[in-house]
């Protein structure tokens, strides 16, 4: 059987195993002289322990744990009060009101005033002149058609195009409309 580790001998001379581990490491001990003397070893240096253990000013340390623990119940009384509001609440308010009316007054202005008694539809035609857009009587755009032989294609989503080669530039000109 392999050696048990230090911590494992610490442990047995200290009487600190569990149960089913120390019976395992107590049977190897008995076996091994070596082990018998490590053990030995510990249990000499936890008896020297103890006694120098026995020996400290407990009273001494007692009263310098007490007195530790009144400075930090007393810093922690210091603390709590700083711990409110106070003077920065009335500005916080303020603050706080001041940022709700700006994103009110923002969400007001930015929704598009629409009347919705009054609807003129969009009408988009063609024309000697080119593509025209109107709103009800008035007229939005015309997309002027300079050219010869311009085509105008219509489509079922409401686009309407028209194709021409400028008769001034000799460049092709493509006009598109889309309505949604």
């Amino acid at each position: 059987m392999p050696h048990p580790s230090e911590e494992q001998l610490a442990l047995f001379a200290g009487n600190d195993l569990g149960w089913l581990t120390r019976r395992r490491v107590g049977r190897h001990v008995e076996a091994c002289g070596e082990c018998q003397n490590t053990v030995v070893a510990y249990s000499s240096l936890r008896a020297q322990v103890s006694e120098s253990v026995d020996a400290l000013a407990w009273q001494q340390i007692a009263a310098e744990m007490r007195a530790n623990i009144r400075l930090g119940l007393a810093a922690g009384e210091c603390v709590a009060h700083r711990a409110g509001i106070g003077a920065a609440g009335p500005r916080l308010v303020a603050a706080l009101a001041s940022l709700t009316i700006l994103i009110a007054a923002g969400l007001w202005l930015d929704y598009p005033a629409v009347n919705p008694h009054v609807v003129e539809p969009l009408t988009v035609q063609t024309s000697g002149r080119g593509i025209s857009v109107s709103e009800g009587s008035q007229l939005r755009s015309v997309l002027n058609s300079r050219g010869k032989d311009v085509v105008y294609s219509v489509g079922a989503k409401g686009q309407v195009g028209a194709r021409y080669v400028d008769e001034e530039t000799g460049y092709v000109t493509v006009n598109a409309v889309y309505l949604q």
